[in-house]
């Protein structure tokens, strides 16, 4: 079952930095024409809606991982726990919250004129989704 999880969730972590890009270009043209492409807010939704399965499938990955199992004795004491936990789950989980922060707000904003309060968001957390993806594990299962 690990194996299984651990290749959706390596996966899945490409349909999330395509969707993203995907809806960062739609953000972007929309500042420059002023008017927002038809298909914006449902990229901007299908990034927010890969992203939440992300979160389901690394929860899985916390309880079937067994390189993590045994940190959970010393949390702060293994290092390979420790980056999942700290250095890889908390700035996911902040990227996760401004990116149904920011698809709230294109969905608000989608015949108004934008303004970087509804972009911003959205800019930080693929910055942040950038950052704390472990660039040194495999890139396809």
């Amino acid at each position: 079952m690990y194996p299984l999880v651990l290749a959706l969730h390596n996966l899945n972590r490409w349909v999330i930095l395509l969707a993203g890009l995907a809806a960062l270009v739609g953000l972007v043209l929309w500042l420059r024409r002023k008017q927002a492409p038809a298909w914006l807010t449902r990229t901007a939704r299908l990034w927010m809606v890969a992203f939440d399965v992300q979160l389901l499938l690394g929860l899985a990955l916390f309880a079937l991982s067994p390189a993590l199992r045994e940190g959970y004795a010393n949390p702060m004491g293994d290092p390979t726990f420790r980056y999942f936990l700290v250095e890889h789950a908390a700035p996911m989980l902040l990227a996760l919250g401004l990116v149904h922060w920011g698809v709230r707000a294109v969905k608000r904003a989608d015949e108004e004129e934008p303004c970087m309060c509804t972009v911003w968001p959205l800019f930080v957390a693929y910055v942040i989704l950038l950052a704390s993806i472990p660039w040194s594990r495999p890139l396809w299962p």
